[in-house]
């Protein structure tokens, strides 16, 4: 949409108005399409990796540690139960990581049953233990699902 303004030595001008509140808002949907798990609604595999290679391009000075997860016999699950319950497990896994790891710290979903909890600088291996023995016994507990 444009206006045209008639100008002394005869030349105009064109100006044209557009809205970028839409495609704005489009373009955000997709960075965080591109960078968080759908299911979880934790950072996905990309977002992690980018968080891993910042911790490790600073060098010496910053340091963190990486906690991997594994959910045994995941297989079992969807196989025995179906998908709603596998994607039960993998949802409330989130959540119970999210409540349990330290703000400033990036949790993410690698991929089907597989979690990761990178821990941001200042935190003493005690901390770190701490957090690892936490995520055993909060994981550990049973996960009630009630299917529709």
């Amino acid at each position: 949409r444009g206006r045209k303004l008639a100008g002394e030595d005869g030349n105009f001008t064109v100006l044209t108005i557009t809205d970028l509140r839409e495609r704005l808002r489009y373009e955000a949907e997709i960075r965080v399409l591109a960078f968080q798990d759908q299911l979880s609604g934790l950072a996905n595999r990309e977002a992690f990796q980018r968080e891993l290679a910042l911790v490790t391009e600073t060098g010496p000075v910053r340091h963190s540690a990486l906690i991997l997860i594994d959910l045994d016999e995941f297989k079992d699950v969807n196989d025995q139960f179906g998908h709603a319950a596998g994607d039960a497990v993998i949802i409330e896994t989130s959540r119970r990581l999210e409540a349990i790891t330290p703000e400033g710290n990036v949790i993410a979903r690698l991929g089907g049953d597989e979690f990761a909890i990178l821990t941001g600088p200042g935190l003493k291996y005690t901390d770190v233990e701490k957090i690892g023995k936490i995520c055993v016994a909060e994981l550990c507990q049973p996960v009630r699902h009630i299917s529709d």
